[in-house]
């Protein structure tokens, strides 16, 4: 895995609309929520925005209040492609962050990047 992670980050601060133009311009549904120190915080989809929208809520409200806060990761070199592919398949996931020990956020695997 050789991806860019660095592209999917956002801060727990920042604007719905910040995090819908960043998904615009990455192109994928699913943006990594970290801390000041890139630790893993969550995840925030597509999907969780557009449900929060639909409540009448503002596009100016930070995401705070609505990624998912217990997301499905895996540690570094702590899974196999094989484990991935349930976990997609079982949770029907686009996305699963990869840490390292001290859960900084190092990389990810994608829907895409395991069933091509």
């Amino acid at each position: 895995m050789t991806n860019n992670i660095k592209n999917l980050f956002v801060s727990e601060n920042e604007s719905l609309k910040s995090v819908l133009k960043k998904l615009g311009k990455t192109a994928t549904k699913v943006l990594v929520v970290v801390d000041g120190k890139k630790r893993l915080l969550g995840t925030v989809s597509d999907g969780d925005i557009r449900r929060y929208l639909l409540t009448g809520k503002d596009l100016n409200t930070d995401i705070a209040g609505i990624y998912k806060k217990e997301p499905i990761y895996f540690k570094k070199d702590e899974f196999t492609n094989e484990q991935a592919k349930q976990i997609f398949l079982k949770h029907k996931i686009t996305l699963i962050p990869i840490t390292s020990e001290d859960n900084k956020v190092i990389d990810f695997i994608s829907w895409e990047e395991l069933f091509s």
